[in-house]
Order: structure tokens, then sequence, then C-alpha cells
């Protein structure tokens, strides 16, 4: 008896910290869970659901996330294993990685000191007032923390069509490691690994520390 009750607790613990683990590592789809706590894993895909804000500090997900409407995501120090593809009111990646590709759609938008591992697609976004962010160091941002680093970006950086912007101090490698196509805002303090294409841009100043020189060690077709 004392063997067995010495077990529960052990259980327990596992049943609050791993979250889909009941079946296959395949698991279905799921809505974030709320409130996951810091240290656990969610097992599968999450797909957000509409008016819903989901949260994960410090978590795992095996899966990705996808989905959103109307609602917001914030990732703090987690971990997404099979990319992000989320349309959403606000996302705030922060201090994250995130394995695959990433295409977030959103009114307000930051990702601060993050590794996102794979092609990272901005379409549209950043006309309501407040800048998006693509790493901004040294500015205090409305998500939260008091600074936004650069971010690395293993894969590539496509930008289309997305006015008030800045991208800043960020480490971008890959082949065709950045398209900037109908960027208007601030790139500036960049050092890119491959070749870097801009066409139909506008580059402008957002905060004072706009001319901090770009570097490339590919070709450069048309970037600052």
């Amino acid at each position: 008896m004392n063997r067995i009750f010495r077990i529960l607790p052990a259980a327990a613990l596992l049943a609050v910290t791993v979250f889909g683990a009941a079946g296959s590592p395949a698991a279905a789809a799921r809505p974030c869970p709320p409130n996951p706590p810091p240290g656990s894993t969610i097992i599968g895909d999450i797909v957000l659901v509409n008016f819903q804000n989901c949260t994960l500090a410090n978590v795992t997900v095996t899966g990705s996330i996808t989905g959103g409407k109307d609602s917001g995501l914030t990732l703090q120090n987690a971990t997404v294993l099979h990319g992000l593809n989320v349309t959403d009111e606000q996302i705030f990646i922060i201090n994250s990685t995130i394995d695959g590709n990433v295409s977030p759609t959103a009114r307000f938008l930051d990702i601060c000191g993050s590794h996102l591992n794979g092609a990272v697609l901005l379409t549209g976004g950043g006309t309501t007032g407040l800048p998006y962010r693509i790493g901004d160091p040294g500015e205090a941002i409305p998500s939260g923390p008091s600074d936004c680093p650069g971010n690395t970006i293993n894969g590539s950086l496509t930008v289309n069509d997305a006015e008030n912007i800045e991208i800043e101090g960020n480490h971008i490698v890959g082949t065709n490691a950045l398209t900037l196509n109908g960027f208007s805002g601030e790139f500036a303090g960049n050092t890119i690994h491959g070749n870097a294409t801009c066409t139909s841009d506008t580059f402008t100043a957002i905060d004072a520390d706009s001319n901090a020189p770009n570097t490339y060690s590919g070709t450069d077709n048309g970037c600052p």
C-alpha cells in the first residue's frame, strides 16, 4: 500500500504538465489550454479559436499553432516545434523558439529576442499607429518587456506590402535570406548572411537608431 501512495503524486504531476498525452504522439489539434503551468508540454497542434487569448509562457508545443481571429497570442520563453500560421488581433513572440515556417498576421505584432528556424512571411499589417516590431533593440514595447532585442532567423524573411514596420538588430541567415517588396518603415542594424532583394520599398526613420547600418555577406539587390 505504501508504494502505491508514493507513486500517485508523480502520476498526478504528469497529468498536470503534459497536455494531450493520452493516445499517440500525433495527438489531434486542440484549442489553447488555459494557463498551462511553466515547464509543461502540449502534445500535438494548437488551433486558436475566436475571442480566445492564448498565453504560453515557458511551455513547449510539439506541433504547430494555427487559426485565430479577434483574439491574442503571447509566446514568452516558449518552444513550438512545427511552425506558426496565425491571423489574430495581437501576436507577441518574446524570447521564444519556433521550428518551421512562421506566418503571423495581426493588428499588433512584436517579435523580440527569438529564434525562428524556417521561412518567415509577413504580408500586410503594421498600419494601426503602433508599428510592427521585428526586433527593436533598446525600445520598450506595449507587450510588456522593456526591450525588444533582435531575432535570429535561420531560413528567410519575406515582407510584402507592410507599412509602419521596424526590422532592427536581426541576424538573418539563408540562401535567399531577405526579400522586401512594398515595405514601408525602418530597416536598420541587421546582419544578412545570404542574398537580399528589396523592391518598391520606402525606408523611413521611426526612432533614433534608424541610421544603424545593415551588413550583407551575399548579394545585395537594392537594400539599404
